[in-house]
């Protein structure tokens, strides 16, 4: 590995805030800043090109269902 590579080991380590207990209105203020910070650096842009890379255009709506997990 080089020198200056970034390190992973050691991340798996630590808590992530999303997955610990919280109230509905900090889990909704968490997902409107996870949103905004989308928006301000654009980051759907490589799906929706990608999206229309691989998928025909149709009359019929594209259902997405996003599952993520830690």
């Amino acid at each position: 590995m080089p020198h200056n590579a970034l390190d992973f080991r050691h991340r798996a380590q630590l808590i992530e805030r999303m997955d610990e207990p919280c109230s509905r209105e900090q889990l909704r203020a968490c997902l409107r800043d996870i949103a905004r910070l989308n928006r301000w650096f654009m980051a759907y842009r490589p799906v929706l090109h990608w999206l229309n890379a691989v998928v025909p255009p149709s009359e019929v709506p594209l259902c997405i269902l996003d599952v993520g997990c830690g």
